[in-house]
């Protein structure tokens, strides 16, 4: 009798403590929602392929349902939400010169939001790999260069995106950020300049090592809209000068020579 007593004991304790346990596991639930929290993404994309996002709140999320995210624009891929509170799209190269908006539904449940998606028209993309000396070109042969060890000679290629119908570009001394030289007036200056390059894929930039410089350009699209415009710091170094010739043959045919200038 006494073990049935003391059995009864031990079983009473056991019920208590699990009830104990469970009251202090007890998670707190809220109503579930969710919004978005842009109506747009942050910036116009570029004409080329880029990827842009918009973020969004969701409190107490259920198990088990996800967000929908859809798109009318097929220029529009990888619509996702891998990113916490944050939806990615990625827009195509806009080959239609003229920029253009889409807008992307997303719904979680019965909630729904939309925000959406701008791209740039005409574009333009500069851009450059190996320098070499000046005084190395023409040991070369190449005697449309002069024989001087302290300029550098930047092969640069200009691509377009976005079927521009013009576009110009130009390599400046200093280092001219948006504060130095807004996007309208460097557009401005370039459509003032007349050393700026029209129109020319590829230009062969001689300038001087260990200073400052910065490429600009821009493009204008089949309904005469300025892209944004594209620019890039430029400092180039002696030691980092290409010694082989061989190197030089990509740009041995281009006979556009420009000077940078102020």
């Amino acid at each position: 009798m006494k073990n049935i007593f003391r059995n009864l004991a031990v079983v009473s304790s056991l019920i208590a403590a699990l009830a104990f346990v469970s009251c202090q596991e007890k998670v707190e639930t809220g109503e579930t929602a969710f919004s978005m929290v842009d109506t747009e993404i942050s910036e116009v994309l570029p004409a080329w392929k880029s990827t842009g996002s918009a973020t969004f709140t969701l409190d107490w999320p259920v198990a088990g349902e996800k967000i929908a995210i859809t798109s009318d624009a097929s220029w529009l891929t990888d619509l996702n939400d891998r990113t916490a509170y944050e939806i990615s799209v990625t827009a195509r190269l806009n080959e239609t010169g003229a920029p253009r908006t889409a807008n992307v539904h997303v719904a979680y449940m019965e909630f729904t939001g939309d925000f959406t998606v701008s791209q740039e028209g005409a574009s333009t993309d500069l851009s450059y790999g190996d320098f070499f000396r000046s005084d190395s070109l023409y040991s070369w042969g190449y005697t449309q260069f002069a024989n001087d060890s302290t300029k550098a000679v930047l092969p640069v290629d200009n691509v377009i995106f976005g079927d521009a119908s013009s576009y110009r570009y130009a390599l400046y001394e200093g280092s001219l950020g948006v504060s130095e030289l807004s996007d309208e007036d460097a557009i401005a200056k370039l459509n003032a300049d007349e050393a700026a390059v029209v129109d020319k894929p590829s230009t062969l930039f001689v300038l001087d090592f260990e200073k400052a410089y910065t490429l600009i350009g821009f493009a204008v699209d089949q309904e005469n809209n300025n892209s944004k415009v594209y620019r890039e710091s430029v400092n180039l170094t002696q030691d980092d000068a290409s010694t082989k010739q061989d190197d030089f043959e990509d740009y041995k045919d281009i006979d556009n020579i420009s000077q940078a200038h102020n």
